[in-house]
């Protein structure tokens, strides 16, 4: 696989993380100041959440679709 296709993978993973977990769409604050100590925050709250998935072995879990959760509950 091109390196350029594993990197941008791993960027857009890294991206949708870091939106999901620390909204980092839009700034909170005004000012570059105040800004850059919220990415700064931000980054290490990325960091941490992704050492506890590593550590606990949660990063190699994939989501599981709704329509999967559906079909275990019925087999069930």
């Amino acid at each position: 696989m091109d390196h350029a296709v594993v990197v941008a993978g791993v960027q857009a993973q890294a991206r949708a993380l870091g939106q999901r977990a620390t909204s980092l769409r839009r700034a909170r604050y005004r000012g570059l100041l105040k800004v850059s100590l919220q990415h700064a925050y931000s980054a290490t709250a990325i960091n941490v959440i992704r050492f506890d998935a590593h550590w606990t072995d949660r990063s190699r879990r994939s989501r599981t679709s709704r329509i999967t959760r559906l079909a275990h509950q019925l087999a069930a």
